[in-house]
């Protein structure tokens, strides 16, 4: 249709412009003989005669240039009413096409709707079974989870009846036994009374007997026969009184033997009573049980206030890893920018990639960077030693000793309290001690979990690292939303107190692990490398190291929550050319990937978008050493033990590869040429300082 039209614009265009020259040079025409004939009138006869000529002849070439003007605009006319002419006969006809046009666009339209609709849909179904595995996975979980503490409960339950009968057994056998010392104390105070009146008897019997003596020792001169019966008499009263001495020393034997008896119940009492007091504090029921049971929780691991901390004031990120980088030559340590910034945009994309790794030969510098960085960028640093015997979170946080009714917390458990900004919150278990003010959650922490391989990771980590996950998708300031990301830690029930206390983990802790690669460690699962960030330290060569070291520079300062999450960028910050250039990347990277049967979801997708947008460096070449980066870091790992002649396997890293040769990263296409050599794909790294020093003459070799 717009052929047709054309002509016609054009037919008309070209009669408007003869029409606007004609009545241009017709104007021109008039004002000049006006002009000429004011002239005229003012100059000398004899003057006009001359010029009469010259202006004839310029009046009769404007007449005929006039003249041709016209006719062609006669024939412009001519052809404008010729295409008027076709187009009122085809009128109906362009109008017909006009409208089967506008139907087609329209259907056009509705079909990409329906199809985008379709493609949405199918995605929300996608979405929606993903979500219904999950939480079917989630529920039975949790049901195993109720039924081992339903078993507990029922054990606690019993050993709890079993108590209080033993408590009631005691009570009945004290009943008795108090009854009985009341009886000993009544029989031992009627024994005394006896004694003391028998004493008395004794007194004055012997009072009576010596008088007697007397008066017989008077009367023996007088009377040999009273004398004899006098000492029988004598002798038998004799006998009476060593009986009664020896009742008054039996007597006094049974109130020593009921004294001992008396002292022996008091003990037993006492006895009772600490066996009940144990009974309390076992069941949660004894005074202070609810300060006690998490005392070592609020125990600060960082003993200074937030308010005896020194800020870092209008600094930038530049300027900070800067500052980071001349801080870690200071120290002797020596770390190529390309790495240092990789570890830095690794750790502002915990949002999506919770964990960072560090992995490779011992030696090179693993353990060592995470905690230079933390003391360079003003951030605490805690460092928890994995030990082989870990299999779960309670080997990270500590755990609930029931014989002693309180928590036993680790240094983790005890910096994530110090951490979590949300600590006074009601609702949530616990209550913290009066005036505790040990809270630092407006800084960041560092922790690092030191050779975090030594043990199964997906045993003590992974459920700690799915609610890490599971941040992004809460409402921070909606409790009941936020307790979908908390951790919750088994601290007994007490009086007025839960037997969960939950603890939320804020992006101000951010996670790093190490990780040596022998045969006394575990290799990493794929649910933990989607999840992580795996940086490799390869093997460094040899330099010359007095090209690093630099002026001794000290640190007292701590970087703020508020201006690390001002550093950290989302995605949407891209601009669109930058989205569709990694997007492209992206789909050639899962391309290669689905070759080998290790494709990856949006996650990975989302990881890479938000690692470009929060790269540091803002140079031309920032966003593809940032992608090249994450291939590194993500895709490279997914290789492992496979076979690279394997002709998938090949096919899949050649488009590596050529993915990486448009990025221009050279040296990391020469270490992958280097591994797919070797019968099995192992992983080991790329040295940068090739990349950053090979011009360098402080560079010997590598």
């Amino acid at each position: 249709m717009i052929d047709l039209i054309l002509p016609y614009l054009f037919g008309t265009l070209a009669t408007a412009v003869v029409l606007f020259l004609s009545a241009f040079n017709y104007l021109r025409g008039k004002k000049e003989r006006q002009a000429y004939e004011r002239e005229r009138a003012l100059l000398p006869d004899a003057v006009r005669l001359e010029k009469l000529e010259e202006l004839r002849q310029r009046a009769e070439d404007d007449y005929e240039k006039i003249q041709q003007d016209l006719s062609d605009a006669r024939i412009l006319i001519a052809e404008r009413s010729d295409a008027e002419t076709w187009l009122n006969v085809n009128r109906e006809k362009l109008l017909n096409l006009k409208a089967e046009r506008e139907e087609q666009e329209s259907l056009r339209n509705s079909l990409e709707m329906l199809q985008k609709k379709t493609l949405e849909y199918n995605q929300q179904i996608n979405d929606q079974q993903a979500n219904v595995a999950k939480i079917k996975a989630e529920l039975g979980y949790w049901d195993k989870v109720k039924d081992q503490k339903d078993a507990e409960l029922q054990k606690l339950d019993e050993a709890q009846e079993r108590l209080k009968e033993r408590k009631s057994q005691l009570e009945a056998d004290l009943q008795p036994l108090q009854n009985r010392i009341a009886g000993i104390q009544s029989e031992m105070d009627s024994r005394q009374s006896e004694l003391d009146l028998i004493s008395s008897q004794m007194e004055r019997r012997i009072q009576q007997y010596e008088q007697q003596i007397k008066q017989i020792q008077e009367l023996t001169a007088n009377s040999e026969k009273r004398l004899n019966q006098v000492k029988e008499q004598v002798e038998n009263e004799t006998l009476a009184l060593h009986a009664a001495r020896e009742e008054r020393s039996r007597i006094s034997a049974d109130v020593q033997a009921l004294q001992r008896e008396k002292v022996a119940l008091e003990d037993l009492i006492k006895n009772l009573r600490k066996d009940w007091n144990t009974v309390l504090r076992l069941t949660g029921q004894d005074e202070g049980a609810d300060d006690r049971r998490t005392q070592e929780l609020w125990a600060p691991y960082i003993s200074k206030k937030a308010s005896e901390f020194n800020l870092v004031q209008d600094r930038t990120e530049l300027d900070q890893l800067s500052k980071t980088e001349d801080y870690l030559r200071s120290q002797h340590l020596y770390f190529p920018r390309r790495v240092l910034w990789a570890f830095h945009a690794s750790l502002k994309v915990t949002d999506i990639s919770p964990l960072v790794v560090l992995a490779g030969i011992s030696g090179t510098g693993k353990s060592e960077l995470p905690r230079r960085y933390a003391e360079a960028m003003g951030i605490h640093f805690l460092n928890v030693a994995v030990q082989p015997r870990w299999d779960s979170p309670q080997d990270m946080f500590g755990f609930f000793n029931y014989l002693e009714s309180r928590y036993r917390a680790t240094e983790l458990g005890r910096a994530l309290v110090q951490m979590d900004p949300f600590y006074n919150e009601e609702g949530r278990g616990w209550t913290p001690p009066d005036a505790w003010d040990h809270s630092l959650s407006s800084q960041m922490m560092l922790v690092l979990l030191d050779e975090m391989n030594l043990a199964r990771v997906e045993y003590y980590f992974s459920e700690f690292l799915s609610r890490l996950e599971t941040r992004r998708g809460v409402n921070l300031l909606d409790p009941q939303s936020r307790r979908k990301a908390e951790i919750g830690l088994e601290v007994g029930s007490g009086r007025s107190t839960s037997p969960i206390m939950q603890l939320f983990v804020d992006r101000n802790v951010l996670f790093v692990g190490t990780m040596n690669e022998d045969e006394t460690t575990q290799a990493l699962s794929d649910k933990v490398i989607d999840r992580a960030n795996v940086l490799r330290f390869g093997r460094p060569g040899n330099i010359d190291q007095e090209r690093f070291i630099g002026k001794k520079i000290e640190i007292d300062t701590r970087l703020q929550y508020a201006d690390w999450m001002s550093w950290c960028k989302s995605p949407e910050a891209l601009s669109e050319d930058l989205k569709s250039t990694v997007n492209n990347y992206v789909n050639r990277l899962d391309d290669a990937m689905s070759q080998i049967k290790r494709p990856f979801g949006f996650r990975t997708r989302n990881g890479i978008m938000s690692y470009v947008a929060n790269y540091p460096s803002r140079d031309a070449d920032a966003v593809d050493d940032a992608i090249a980066d994450q291939i590194e870091q993500k895709i490279l790992p997914k290789f492992r033990g496979l076979d690279p002649r394997d002709h998938d396997v090949k096919s899949a890293l050649n488009k590596v590869r050529s993915i990486l040769s448009d990025l221009r990263d050279e040296l990391l296409v020469e270490a992958i040429d280097r591994t797919a050599k070797e019968s099995q794909f192992i992983w080991l790294g790329v040295n940068r300082f090739q990349e950053e020093l090979a011009e360098d003459p402080a560079v010997r070799s590598f």
